[in-house]
């Protein structure tokens, strides 16, 4: 088992960021399996994979239901022996203000968003920490610096980070390699299903009823997307990060990343946009 290729498992793998990193890590040399929630999706991956070159193997996971991810985390562990690296990218929502937004629409993002990584984080640690594993979660800027009228994006971000950066803290021998890659608004499938479409915020601002103006007026540089991580950016940052020793715990993929973080923080210009 110690010359078994390396396996990685990544949830919200088909599409954006999620399937470029299960095209970049199978490329790299890790075993990779695509944990998908829509059956109809698996020949999506498939597709791509045959187009690039690599092997990934498909699993179905409802991030949302516990006995769901333990069933696909065990049938990971019975066919491939061992679970070296899981990359929690799953994630739901719409950009509306939650007074505009009914309590049953803002449960239904959180369980996708917060607890999926939970569910996800609770059935792969100990097996990850048997093998000197890691753990990445993707999230948003938003849980460091919050993106005005949309509470519940930032709300869900910061309480995923902040259990991810709880594990970091915990002694030996139950740590564990933590990283949380915080992209800036990125420019994939993601971005698109919030409803935000290229040089049109419309579809985004409709729905916002009296806060339309002002969300407009909040997305206004991001509209269109301009500037933001593609996948292929967001799955390069994941990769590195699964190779060096000791990663940062909380990585920005762009200059927009560090930007915001660093305006959060009070830190100058300058050192934002180094990243320094």
């Amino acid at each position: 088992m110690a010359n078994s290729p390396r396996t990685a498992l990544i949830t919200g793998a088909s599409s954006g960021s999620g399937l470029a990193a299960a095209i970049a890590t199978a490329r790299a040399g890790w075993q990779t399996i695509a944990a998908l929630a829509d059956s109809d999706q698996a020949g999506v991956i498939r597709e791509a994979a045959q187009k690039a070159g690599v092997e990934i193997a498909v699993r179905f996971m409802d991030v949302t239901d516990e006995d769901s991810v333990s069933a696909a985390v065990e049938g990971v562990i019975v066919d491939y022996r061992q679970l070296n690296a899981v990359v929690n990218n799953v994630s739901a929502g719409r950009l509306i203000p939650l007074q505009v937004r009914s309590l049953v629409e803002v449960r239904r993002f959180m369980e996708v968003n917060y607890f999926g990584v939970l569910n996800v984080s609770k059935a792969v640690v100990p097996h990850l920490r048997a093998c000197g594993g890691r753990l990445i979660t993707v999230t948003n800027v938003d849980g460091v610096a919050g993106q005005a009228l949309n509470e519940v994006s930032g709300e869900a971000d910061v309480a995923g980070g902040e259990a991810e950066e709880g594990r970091v803290a915990t002694p030996a021998p139950h740590s564990l390699v933590v990283s949380v890659i915080a992209p800036g608004r990125d420019a994939t499938e993601c971005f698109d299903n919030v409803g935000v479409e290229p040089g049109n915020v419309g579809a985004v601002t409709a729905a916002a009823g009296p806060y339309s103006a002002a969300i407009r007026g909040c997305l206004g540089p991001t509209a269109g997307r301009p500037g933001g991580p593609r996948g292929c950016e967001v799955a390069e940052m994941i990769v590195e990060a699964l190779a060096i020793k000791t990663p940062a715990f909380r990585i920005q993929t762009t200059n927009e990343g560090h930007w915001v973080t660093g305006a959060a923080q009070g830190q100058g210009r300058s050192k934002m946009l180094s990243g320094g």
